[in-house]
């Protein structure tokens, strides 16, 4: 059985959008095409998660992730207009423009979102995740492998309510949809 494999540093935490802004156009050799969102809606004691990716594909820059967020059809935008409680840009490290075609590369984008949504689907309560869809499958095998890399001067709590401790080190799933995953990684020696 074939599994597709993609490595992800997740820069952050971001407060706001023009924080995240101001961090891609400082860091314009980073290309970010995926983003997760965890803040409160109006009105609401919970708060709620939300899983995107910006249109641009693969390794060169078509867009900012920031260009996504500010679009007004975002659903993000339900925990984003507030203060979010923590915004991530994920950079997937081993998309290769050069051999693989923009679809090819558009499409990995895909299942690495999806793959996030189904496991955050499995983590939190229904109502909470914001995403409508790719909540109850998975196209074909994946793994995530996520690496939480603190580019920004904020800190947040780890909380039980947090990204961090909801999306672990390793996510492993295979066509019957049985998730494996590991919270954190060990350091390999050399």
């Amino acid at each position: 059985m074939k599994v597709n494999a993609y490595y992800i540093y997740w820069h952050g935490p971001f407060l706001s959008i023009d924080e995240a802004r101001e961090w891609e156009l400082s860091n314009d050799d980073i290309v970010c095409n995926i983003y997760l969102a965890h803040g409160k809606k109006f009105g609401k004691q919970k708060s709620s998660y939300y899983c995107g990716l910006a249109k641009g594909r693969g390794k060169k820059r078509d867009r900012f992730v920031t260009d996504r967020l500010k679009e007004p059809d975002d659903p993000v935008h339900n925990i984003i207009d507030r203060r979010p409680e923590e915004l991530w840009l994920g950079e997937i490290s081993n998309l290769d423009d050069n051999i693989r075609s923009h679809i090819d590369v558009g499409q990995d984008i895909e299942l690495v979102e999806n793959l996030l949504i189904y496991f955050m689907n499995k983590k939190v309560d229904y109502d909470l995740l914001l995403n409508e869809k790719k909540r109850d499958y998975l196209k074909q095998p994946v793994c995530v492998i996520n690496n939480w890399c603190h580019d920004s001067k904020n800190t947040i709590s780890c909380d039980e309510e947090s990204l961090k401790k909801i999306i672990p080190a390793v996510i492993v799933c295979d066509n019957s949809s049985d998730i494996r995953y590991a919270k954190t990684l060990k350091t390999l020696k050399e």
